[in-house]
């Protein structure tokens, strides 16, 4: 089996957990928390990510576009969770506002840097790097405090592992490794197939997270 018609493969079942994950929120729509709540969007908003890019690439156009729009869009809603989960403190401020910062850079990054014609590296990177931060200080701050008697049975858990598994993935093989091994079109096949493997954790993780009960 080529790279590609993996790569194919397995993005559609990327592409079948996220309708999974998205039926279960609305399925369970009435018993979700705030938090999850905002991760139900998230989903609807990568399927409906998902579906402009499949109707981009049959005009045969750019698909980077939409990665731009969603980067910003995925970043701010994942942003306010993590503000949830830190409520009142200057952290969770802090949050708040970053999501008009990361607005600003994006912008700054399209005029500068990355126009909607290239990938947009550099938000990916930057988000990833706080929401990698996010995730472990709550994950940390949840062992050590013992918030949870059963970790596992919180959404929060569930989310903050599918963020760390899934931006430190995304940043080590895009932000770097693309950028250190001289371009290869195995090499690059490798590394989308490895992604869209990272994109079925992430999504199955989000759906087990909104199969949890609201804390």
């Amino acid at each position: 089996m080529t790279h590609q018609s993996l790569f194919i493969t397995i993005s559609h079942i990327a592409e079948a957990s996220i309708v999974l994950g998205v039926l279960i929120g609305f399925l369970r729509l009435k018993k979700l928390g705030p938090c999850q709540k905002e991760l139900l969007i998230v989903l609807v908003v990568a399927l409906l990510a998902e579906v402009f890019t499949r109707l981009l690439v049959v005009y045969e156009m750019t698909t980077y576009p939409v990665f731009h729009f969603y980067a910003v869009i995925e970043y701010g809603l994942l942003a306010l969770i993590f503000a949830r989960a830190f409520e009142g403190t200057k952290l969770a401020r802090m949050l708040k506002w970053s999501i008009l910062v990361m607005m600003g850079y994006a912008l700054l990054n399209v005029y500068l840097w990355q126009p909607l014609s290239e990938p947009n590296t550099n938000v990916v990177l930057v988000s990833g790097v706080v929401l990698i931060t996010m995730s472990t200080v709550f994950l940390f701050r949840t062992l050590n405090r013992m918030v949870y008697r059963h970790i596992e049975k919180s959404a929060l858990f569930w989310i903050s592992i599918s963020v760390l598994m899934y931006f430190a993935s995304t940043i080590l093989m895009f932000a770097f490794l693309t950028r250190l091994i001289p371009v290869d079109m195995e090499i690059t096949g490798s590394v989308l197939v490895l992604n869209a493997v990272f994109n079925i954790v992430h999504y199955i993780c989000f759906g087990i997270a909104l199969w949890m009960k609201p804390e």
